[in-house]
């Protein structure tokens, strides 16, 4: 579309000014061929008002996916990222909220920062989810990063629960300035990494993996957006 966008303003046709192609993608479907393909394509024609966005959420139809982090020298939103900066794409990674960027201002916050980027994997950090058992957030944050226990150790359950669930995808500031700064980035294209928790807010879809390709009944989607309105007037 943007490819066809540009052809049309070219040759004269009456299109909208500075329109601009997003397109929401699932982090398992990056996986797939003619997304892999497109990929090179956009940038070599320097399609700057193209945006994917990444949902990252760490799960397909059948789970969480557990990739090989060994071949892959990283977590999979590193190989994601190093997959589209290698064709051309500037990256960006919303992958913490700001109650976890204060926490790493704090003395130990590196260190939480460490077990959060680069020692906890994505299938361990989906059943850390799923128990939201605050010590055992706590003990697996110290044997992987025994620098960690500063920060893990004062703080309160609720606040490590909170820190664990607390992903930059989530965070609407965050987010709104990734998609305004993606706006201006003349002829290179934007690949939004936004990290996030399967059916967040809603009490009983919340990182259930069953909920990937299931449809609620009335009954289930008159609650989930009662939950999804609560939470939106804490917010």
């Amino acid at each position: 579309m943007a490819l066809a966008y540009r052809y049309a303003a070219d040759h004269g046709w009456k299109v909208p000014q500075d329109a601009h192609f997003w397109s929401l993608i699932g982090d398992s479907e990056f996986r797939e061929g003619s997304l892999l393909e497109a990929l090179p394509d956009v940038a070599e024609r320097q399609l700057g008002n193209v945006t994917w966005i990444i949902d990252y959420n760490r799960q397909n139809l059948d789970g969480t996916r557990i990739p090989n982090e060994r071949t892959l020298r990283g977590t999979d939103c590193e190989r994601i990222q190093r997959t589209a900066e290698a064709n051309g794409w500037r990256v960006v990674q919303l992958q913490h909220g700001s109650f976890r960027l204060k926490l790493f201002g704090l003395p130990g916050g590196e260190a939480l920062r460490e077990l959060f980027e680069e020692r906890l994997s994505d299938s361990e950090y989906q059943a850390l989810l799923f128990a939201k058992d605050a010590q055992r957030v706590r003990e697996r944050a110290r044997a992987l990063v025994p620098a960690t226990a500063p920060i893990v150790d004062q703080l309160t359950d609720a606040e490590m629960l909170c820190a664990l669930a607390d992903l930059g995808g989530h965070d609407l500031a965050q987010v709104i300035a990734a998609l305004s700064e993606a706006r201006q980035q003349g002829d290179v294209p934007t690949l939004i990494l936004a990290h996030t928790i399967k059916g967040k807010g809603v009490s009983f879809m919340e990182n259930v993996c069953e909920w990937h390709g299931k449809a609620p009944c009335q009954e289930e989607a008159d609650q989930a957006l009662k939950e999804i309105r609560r939470c939106s007037c804490e917010q």
